[in-house]
């Protein structure tokens, strides 16, 4: 597994890391530290490379790039698995939060989401109208959503399908949000009154 490929960089900032490329760990985890690319004092000269992991998921790779595709001084590099990079100077900044990568138990502590961290995601995702333009639609709240999972019995409890079954016998609506667009995920969940989401 060592590296085939090696890149150069003279001003790097990171975007990698455990779990970078997974949705929730993504979107409290990593996209947060976009942030604090608007106070690295660069040389006037300097370009500053973002270092990016393969996403697996389209809709990762389509919020970072609307985060940072107006921004010319900036080049974003994608990492695949067999690549190092070195560079002359790295800004890393720490995970902004804290989401347990295990599934055996649970406890409070496993999930911790700073106040800065919701700040963020509410004022820089949520209302980002490049992601998700305005539109006229008076959507008024109404719908009973029960956010279901793929895994089958991997990481689900042992009677989840009867869980299911009966949100459902209640009028609830199965939703698979990963196989939406990140509109459709917008409609969905402004047009929700109620919403499950059972995590295992």
């Amino acid at each position: 597994r060592k590296p085939n490929h090696t890149i150069l960089c003279d001003y790097g900032f990171s975007l990698c890391g455990v779990h970078a490329d997974i949705w929730a760990h993504f979107l409290v985890q990593y996209l947060p530290k976009i942030n604090f690319l608007n106070h690295i004092d660069l040389p006037a000269d300097a370009k500053l490379t973002v270092f990016i992991p393969r996403y697996k998921d389209h809709q990762i790779a389509e919020i970072v790039d609307a985060f940072l595709k107006n921004n010319t001084t900036l080049e974003i590099v994608e990492l695949h698995g067999d690549v190092e990079v070195l560079c002359n100077n790295l800004y890393h900044i720490d995970v902004t939060s804290v989401i347990t990568d295990h599934s055996t138990y649970c406890s409070p502590s496993d999930i911790l989401i700073p106040e800065y961290v919701i700040s963020f995601l509410k004022e820089k995702f949520v209302q980002n109208e490049i992601l998700f333009p305005q539109t006229d639609l008076e959507i008024q709240p109404s719908r009973k959503i029960f956010i279901s999972r793929e895994n089958g019995p991997y990481r689900n409890m042992g009677n989840y399908k009867q869980i299911e079954d009966y949100f459902v016998s209640e009028g609830f609506e199965l939703v698979l949000p990963h196989k939406l667009s990140l509109s459709e995920k917008k409609i969905l969940f402004a047009e929700s009154r109620i919403i499950i989401v059972i995590l295992s």
